[in-house]
């Protein structure tokens, strides 16, 4: 079976219409600018990359953007048809692909392939100088205790029943981002 490869968006590949490719460069450089700027811009970002998609569906280094895009995102189930497609396309196209289709994959409670491609991400962790590397071997290694976990969870469901804590706990306004400290002594949110 033949290997699908990455078409990169050059003259050469796209002779024939080049207005559309300077439309899709010009959409990877808008998007380009969003994702490198702040990471909170990752969905400023998305739509140029899909504009871009549409005119290339197979670039690997852009499939991998748009699926990195996806896992910052609420539609976080996206993201692995499209790191998939790069991974095929050219494994090497980006250093953290093997990182970023183990989050998707472990996101989408595939435990095994998540394990195995956090695995593969070790020696781009290892290099964490790199100023392209966001992730670290203590990072891998939480990640894989999570899919073991996870894994464990799944085997053995345990039913839980949520109840109303009542007014002791409750206000009659929207209460926002709770949170419990680490001995679980106490719960602090924010309250309008």
């Amino acid at each position: 079976m033949a290997r699908a490869q990455s078409v990169p968006f050059s003259k050469e590949q796209f002779a024939i219409d080049k207005d559309g490719l300077k439309l899709a460069q010009r959409e990877i450089s808008l998007g380009d600018h969003e994702f490198m700027a702040d990471p909170a811009r990752f969905g400023a970002a998305l739509p140029h990359f899909l504009r871009a998609q549409k005119f290339n569906p197979n670039n690997a280094l852009l499939n991998a953007k748009i699926g990195e895009c996806y896992l910052h995102s609420a539609t976080k189930q996206l993201a692995l048809a499209y790191l998939q497609k790069s991974q095929q396309l050219d494994a090497t196209a980006e250093p953290r692909l093997h990182y970023l289709l183990a989050r998707a994959l472990h996101l989408g409670g595939q435990w095994e392939a998540a394990i195995k491609e956090y695995e593969q991400a070790r020696p781009v962790a290892a290099d964490a100088t790199s100023d392209d590397v966001a992730v670290t071997t203590d990072d891998l290694a939480r990640r894989v205790r999570e899919c073991h976990r996870g894994q464990q969870l799944q085997a053995h469901p345990v039913r839980v029943l949520l109840e109303n804590a009542g007014p002791a706990i409750n206000s009659p306004m929207s209460d926002y981002a709770p949170l419990i400290s680490a001995d679980e002594s106490m719960l602090l949110l924010t309250s309008r």
